[in-house]
C-alpha cells in the first residue's frame, strides 16, 4: 500500500542544516537557502545586480548607505559612506560630497532628514549636515561632546550616547535644529551605571536601552519621567535595531531577536535557532522596507568565518515567518550590509558591496550573472515502527509556468551526509510530460509530474531535499513522495 506524504512548510527553525528529530515537526523546514515561501509554495529569491559599473572609491568597501528624501519637493538622493568619505549618486554619476569636512574612519554614522537637510554623526567627531542643493558636508556645532545617535522627534533633533557621558541624551529647541538645550538632557539608566546602546523614536516616545535594560520616555520632550519597560533584556547596539509597522526590533546580548511596541517585549524569533549568528559585530540587524513588509537580518556566520556578512535572513512580519539564509557571495557581498532607506520607492534594495561597488539587490534572475540555486531541506519522515522499512516508490511535483529551469528532488536516507537523487523535472511551459506514464507533448500553465524513483531506495527514515534552478523565479507549489511500507525481517 503506497503512503503519500505531502511536503509542506510551516516555519523555518534556524540556520543549522542538521536539526534533531525531536525538535523538528512534520511541517517544518530544517533549512531554506535562497528560498522564500508562502503558505503553499517554494520560490527562489530575486537576485542582485550592480547599480554602477565603476567602483565608488577604489577598492574600499561601502560601509553605509542611505536613501534620503527632501520633504519640500520629494527630491530623493542616495548617500554612501566609505571609510573617510561620503558620496552621492546622481543619474549615472558618483561624486564625493565630503568637501572640507574631516572625520575619523572606522566609526559608523547615524543619519536623519530634518528641515530639508541631512544630519549625521559618528559619536567621535563633530557632527555634519548636508544640503541637497549645496551637495557638500558641513560641520555641525556640538555644545559639549559628540553624540553617536540621532533621531527626529516632535520637531526636534534628538541625540544619544555622548563621547564622555555614554548614558546621556539631549535635544534641540523645537523647529531650531542647530540650537541645543544645554540643560534639557536626561540619562538612561538614571543612575548612569551603563552605556546607552539604543535610542529610537517609537509610537510617540523615545525608546532607550542599555545592554541589559530597556526603557522609554513618558510625556514627550522634555519627559515627565523615564520608566523601565524590561529589566534583564537590553540591546546589543543601536545599529542592530529597526522599526517596522509600529514595532521596534532589536538584538539582545544573548543573540536573540526581540521586539517592543513601547509597552511589552516579545521574542521575535521564537523557535529560530540563532546559534550561528555572531553578535561580535554591532551591525548585524539591518532594517529595510521591501514590498512594504520585509526586513532583512544579516549576520556573520561563525562557520564561514568571513570578514563581511554573506548571508541574510528575511523576516515577513505579515506572516511572522523567517526565510533564508539567502547566500550572497562573490564580489556582490554587501559591505557590512548597508543601512538602506527605500520604503515607497521601487521595492529594490540599494547599497554597496565589500569591493566598493554600488549595487541593487533583489532584482533580476541571477546574482550579477551567477545562477541562483534554491535549496529546501524538509522534515524527517519516520517509518511507523523500527521493524518496518520505507521503500521510496514515486514522487510528484507541481510548479508554475516559468521560462526555464529544473526542480530536482533528493532524499537524505537514514541521516546520511549526502542526498540520493530521486528525479529531476524540467519546469517548461511546453514539452513532454516528464515521467514514465505519458510521452505526449502538451502546453501547460502548471506542472504535475509523476516520476519513478531512479534507484531502489529503502530506509527507516528520510529527509527530502528540493533543489530549484532556473530563470523567472522557479516556483514549486507541491511535492508528494510515495513510499511503500515493508517489513525489515
Amino acid at each position: 500500500m503506497s503512503e503519500p506524504q505531502y511536503v509542506t512548510i510551516s516555519r523555518f527553525l534556524g540556520l543549522k542544516t542538521v536539526v534533531a528529530a525531536d525538535k523538528l515537526g512534520l511541517e517544518e523546514a530544517a533549512n531554506l537557502e535562497n528560498i522564500e515561501c508562502s503558505t503553499d509554495e517554494l520560490r527562489v529569491r530575486d537576485g542582485y545586480k550592480r547599480r554602477r559599473v565603476a567602483r565608488v572609491d577604489g577598492t574600499r568597501p561601502i560601509l553605509g548607505a542611505w536613501r534620503v528624501v527632501k520633504a519640500s519637493n520629494l527630491q530623493a538622493q542616495e548617500l554612501l559612506h566609505t571609510r573617510d568619505k561620503f558620496w552621492r549618486f546622481s543619474g549615472s554619476a558618483v561624486a564625493s560630497v565630503t568637501g572640507a569636512y574631516v572625520f575619523t574612519s572606522g566609526h559608523a554614522h547615524t543619519v536623519i532628514v530634518y528641515d530639508n537637510k541631512v544630519w549625521g554623526g559618528n559619536g567621535v567627531d563633530t557632527g555634519w549636515s548636508y544640503s541637497f542643493a549645496a551637495a557638500k558636508l558641513k560641520s555641525d556645532s556640538t555644545p559639549s561632546q559628540a553624540f553617536r545617535y540621532q533621531e527626529a522627534f516632535e520637531e526636534k533633533r534628538v541625540f544619544g550616547r555622548g563621547t564622555t557621558d555614554k548614558s546621556r541624551f539631549e535635544w534641540t529647541d523645537e523647529g531650531a535644529p542647530t540650537t541645543r538645550q544645554a540643560l534639557a538632557f536626561a540619562f538612561y539608566p538614571p543612575d548612569q551605571s551603563d552605556d546607552l546602546t539604543l535610542m529610537r523614536a517609537l509610537n510617540g516616545e523615545i525608546i532607550l536601552a542599555s545592554q541589559w535594560r530597556l526603557g522609554k520616555t513618558v510625556g514627550g520632550l522634555p519627559p515627565r519621567a523615564i520608566v523601565d519597560i524590561h529589566l534583564g533584556i537590553g540591546c546589543v547596539s543601536h545599529y542592530s535595531s529597526a522599526v517596522l509597522n509600529g514595532w521596534l526590533y532589536f538584538v539582545g546580548m544573548a543573540g536573540r531577536i526581540y521586539r517592543t511596541d513601547g509597552n511589552a517585549v516579545e521574542d521575535a524569533a521564537l523557535g529560530l535557532d540563532t546559534s550561528d549568528i555572531s553578535i561580535a559585530t554591532p551591525r548585524m540587524l539591518r532594517g529595510v522596507a521591501r514590498d512594504g513588509r520585509y526586513y532583512d537580518l544579516s549576520y556573520n556566520s561563525k562557520a564561514a568565518g568571513g570578514t563581511f556578512p554573506n548571508r541574510v535572513l528575511t523576516y515577513d512580519s505579515w506572516r511572522d515567518r523567517w526565510y533564508g539564509p539567502h547566500v550572497i557571495g562573490g564580489a556582490g557581498k554587501p559591505g557590512a550590509w548597508c543601512e538602506w532607506r527605500t520604503p515607497g520607492d521601487t521595492g529594490q534594495i540599494r547599497g554597496g558591496t565589500t569591493s566598493g561597488y554600488a549595487a541593487t539587490w533583489w532584482s533580476g534572475n541571477s546574482d550579477a550573472g551567477t545562477t541562483i540555486v534554491g535549496i529546501y531541506k524538509g522534515p524527517i519522515f519516520h517509518a511507523p515502527s523500527p521493524t518496518y522499512l520505507k521503500l521510496i516508490d514515486e514522487m510528484e511535483i507541481q510548479g508554475d509556468d516559468i521560462t526555464s529551469g529544473t526542480a530536482r528532488i533528493g532524499l537524505y536516507l537514514d541521516r546520511k551526509a549526502s542526498a540520493s537523487t530521486v528525479g529531476s523535472v524540467a519546469l517548461k511551459a511546453s514539452g513532454v510530460v516528464e515521467g514514465d506514464r505519458d510521452a505526449t507533448t502538451v502546453t501547460r500553465t502548471h506542472l504535475y509530474v509523476p516520476r519513478k524513483a531512479t534507484v531502489n531506495m529503502t530506509c527507516r527514515e528520510y529527509q527530502p531535499k528540493i533543489r530549484l534552478v532556473g530563470k523567472g523565479k522557479p516556483t514549486v507549489s507541491r511535492v508528494v513522495i510515495k513510499a511503500k511500507i515493508i517489513r525489515s525481517n
